[in-house]
């Protein structure tokens, strides 16, 4: 992440070596989905937002969702950016599914993503 930050010329090397390190597995799946989504932040700040995508749907998405809700927000956001408007919807549902009794704070987060599983809908549709 440094050499990328800091343009090296082998960045993107290193990246494709961090991605393949990172689908091998740290010990202990939180830390594999905590890397994952770092290495997701990565590679859409590169301009590789379907290869975020993935990085992010990399995460262990069984078990209690509740605790994954930053992770499954970004994935849904990243697949929307990458053009994989199967997958954000089904990620932006799981979303509005876990804060179906969310606080009023979230009204306005909650409302833009209602908003635009509406277009993801219509446009999904229409092709």
């Amino acid at each position: 992440m440094v050499a990328d930050a800091a343009e090296a010329l082998d960045a993107d090397e290193l990246v494709a070596e961090l991605k393949r390190v990172t689908d091998l597995g740290p010990p202990g799946q939180r830390a594999r989905d905590v890397a994952n989504m770092e290495l997701a932040k990565l590679l859409e700040t590169r301009g590789g937002y379907a290869n975020a995508s993935d990085a992010a749907y990399s995460f262990n998405n069984g078990g209690d969702m509740s605790y994954h809700s930053t992770m499954v927000r970004e994935g849904a956001r990243l697949a929307d950016l990458g053009g994989d408007v199967g997958q954000a919807l089904v990620w932006y549902r799981k979303f509005l599914d876990l804060f179906v009794a969310a606080d009023p704070e979230f009204s306005d987060l909650l409302e833009s993503m209602r908003a635009r599983v509406a277009e993801l809908e219509t446009q999904l549709a229409e092709h």
